[in-house]
């Protein structure tokens, strides 16, 4: 059929959108004319043999996609929105009102059209905050996940944390040596963590710093719930070269927080180190637990380092699945 062309990315279900790759289905002469015309933007070669082992072998892992997906969609049709069936990561909603203005004065863009909006789904907490904004009841969501927006005069974050997850993590608040710091944390403590701000750096970080560090603590009250089937207590040592660093966390609902960190300096890189001390109280009181954190060394930077991955591993072993139940250490009457 020389006047058919199938186009199909690889970003997607084969999850290689970092290669930038994908393929079309023509008759010869027609692929002969789109081979003509590949320059000036050929595929790369590394990236050509990597879908071409790909399409060899295909594996797919969408099965939580394709809940989700219909999830949404379910409870966009159970709250009266024309969403039609989907095959895609994403649902479409017919309506002649203009959808996309009122989502983007709460702050969510979507891909906007004459006659309805395209959606493309992201995590649950995420998308939860989307039908919310539509007024859609969104039902309850699999798994210990919360998202965080939240604007001020001096900062503008986004922060979606999964505690059941692989200790995948994108940072990204104009502080580098505070994305380092936090990539760290979720890592140890095997959280998915995906985090993006913008504060006012003309004038210090301060804010930013301050206000990610409270919306993480947010991030994780919300994601724990009720807080039933922890096992509460966690506590770990980890050494930094010539530094060493212990943290200790209770999950009960009593906030407090005991923060010494030892440095030697003013700065590392782009960041006052006198704020990591606040910083990590205001995380705890947001949190709503109990959190003591030492850490001692020769080098600022290992410091650093060290408490953020021992508290990282604290609340691995907090967070864990438990004996059923809220513990109390007073026992069961």
């Amino acid at each position: 059929m020389p006047n058919l062309i199938v186009l199909r990315t690889m970003s997607k279900a084969f999850g290689y959108a970092g290669l930038r790759v994908g393929y079309a289905i023509a008759a010869p002469d027609t692929a002969a004319v789109l081979e003509a015309r590949r320059a000036p933007a050929p595929i790369a070669s590394p990236a050509a043999r990597i879908a071409a082992a790909a399409l060899r072998d295909p594996r797919y892992d969408l099965d939580s996609e394709i809940r989700e997906r219909e999830r949404v969609r379910a409870a966009l049709v159970a709250a009266g929105f024309d969403a039609p069936p989907a095959a895609g990561n994403f649902v479409w909603i017919r309506s002649d009102a203009d959808l996309g203005a009122v989502l983007e004065a709460k702050g969510i863009i979507v891909r906007a059209f004459q006659n309805g909006i395209r959606v493309t789904l992201r995590r649950p907490s995420e998308n939860n905050v989307f039908l919310e904004a539509l007024g859609v009841e969104p039902g309850a969501v699999s798994g210990r996940e919360s998202t965080i927006i939240r604007t001020s005069t001096e900062t503008a974050l986004r922060i979606t944390l999964g505690l059941d997850g692989n200790g995948r993590s994108h940072v990204r608040t104009g502080i580098g040596f505070l994305d380092h710091l936090l990539t760290l944390f979720a890592f140890h403590a095997g959280f998915d963590l995906a985090c993006v701000a913008g504060g006012d750096l003309d004038v210090d970080e301060h804010h930013t710093v301050e206000d990610v560090l409270a919306a993480l603590g947010d991030a994780l009250q919300q994601a724990l719930g009720t807080r039933e089937g922890v096992a509460r207590y966690g506590s770990a040592v980890v050494p930094m070269d010539e530094a060493r660093a212990t943290a200790a966390v209770d999950l009960v609902r009593r906030a407090h927080a005991e923060v010494s960190l030892a440095f030697t300096g003013e700065r590392i890189g782009g960041l006052a180190v006198s704020l990591l001390a606040h910083a990590l109280e205001r995380f705890t009181m947001q949190a709503g637990c109990t959190v003591h954190v030492d850490a001692v060394g020769a080098d600022d930077h290992h410091i650093a380092e060290a408490a953020f991955k021992a508290l990282g591993q604290a609340l691995r072993q907090a967070v864990a699945p438990g004996d059923g139940g809220i513990r109390s250490t007073k026992g069961i009457a």
